[in-house]
């Protein structure tokens, strides 16, 4: 394929255009709708075709990567969004500003600064999205393949396992 017709393309697609802009004016919404699709369609389809001998590793491998697209998603939905709101209307404050700043009017340096603003937002949020993923995976487990029936090991005596020795 030439690089000549995709560059043509991208520039002359209105589809792609808007794709690009939403991508750009907010990242990290962007970034949890592809982690979802990955880690909750493809990761899991691709693990549940290795050869994982203990079924419980098994099920706890796919649930974790489906709790971490299906918790990124949703955190990103619920914090994401309105930080973009908030994040928008300041930029459109700053460039129609009656002080003269380096922001006034220049579109490449807000556009800029709202990426990174929702960048670093997305890092200082990360200890509480990975708490909230760990915290997910048994759930997803009993969610995805019921609940996990262990296997008792039967004391004929009726008293209490000896832990020593």
């Amino acid at each position: 394929m030439n690089v000549d017709k995709v560059a043509r393309w991208i520039n002359n697609s209105k589809f792609a255009q808007k794709t690009l802009r939403a991508i750009s004016d907010n990242p990290a919404l962007a970034s949890a709708g592809i982690s979802f699709v990955v880690a909750s369609l493809i990761r899991p389809s691709a693990q549940s075709l290795l050869p994982i001998k203990d079924d419980k590793d098994k099920k706890y491998t796919i649930a974790s990567s489906v709790a971490t697209g299906v918790t990124e998603l949703a955190f990103a939905t619920a914090i994401f969004i309105p930080a973009n709101k908030a994040i928008q209307k300041t930029s459109r404050q700053l460039y129609t500003t009656a002080k003269d700043t380096i922001y006034k009017e220049n579109p490449l340096l807000l556009r800029q600064v709202k990426s990174l603003s929702s960048r670093f937002l997305k890092l200082g949020l990360l200890p509480v999205t990975s708490w909230l993923r760990f915290a997910a995976v048994a759930p997803f487990v009993k969610l995805l393949f019921g609940k996990d029936k262990e296997k008792k090991s039967e004391n004929k005596t009726g008293g209490k396992l000896d832990c020593e020795g």
